[in-house]
Parts: C-alpha cells; structure tokens; sequence
C-alpha cells in the first residue's frame, strides 16, 4: 500500500474559472478484510494521528443507556444529582436481588 494524492481544484467564483490545483496526501482502504475487522459499511470511526502512525478504530454503538446518561450530562446540576441518586438507588436495589 502507497500514499497517494489527490487533486483539489480552487477556482474563482467571480469567474467560475480555475484559479490553481493543489495535492492532498491520500490512502485508500478497501477490501473484505475491512468487514472481517469490524468496518462494515456505514460504520462510524475515530482516527487518532501521530507522526509516521494512524490508528483507525471503528466506534462502538452507542447504547440505550449512554444515550440516555450523556442526555443527563447537559442538565443542571441539580438534575442531574437527582439522576445520580435514581441511579444509585436503581445499583441498590440490583445488588439487594443477587443476595
């Protein structure tokens, strides 16, 4: 596999003509081993860059309860010490059961 580049065109928009061409670095990943990795399509990824190296790793799914807990993040404080206890009382109760 080889880094490649592609062209951008910049143009006028008064003139709709091209102004110059510039080159982007460029890597193109496909195949079946995407899928046996876990990239299906569609998939949403995180990549973190450093020098000479590009992790790629695909996100998780968020669940039903993240959702709901970041939802919780951007109430008032207040609220969200009331979702704190709920939550709280809810693992309570949850242990009290495996007894």
């Amino acid at each position: 596999m080889t880094v490649s580049y592609v062209s951008v065109r910049h143009y006028s928009r008064k003139t709709n003509r091209t102004k110059r061409y510039t080159r982007s670095a460029s890597l193109r990943l496909n195949g079946t081993w995407m899928e046996e990795a876990g990239f299906t399509t569609g998939t949403k990824l995180d990549v973190r860059v450093m020098p000479g190296c590009l992790v790629i790793t695909a996100r998780l799914a968020e669940t039903t309860l993240m959702q709901v807990f970041n939802k919780a993040k951007e109430l008032p404080e207040s609220e969200q010490q009331k979702v704190m206890a709920f939550l709280q009382s809810v693992i309570a109760r949850v242990e009290l059961e495996k007894l």
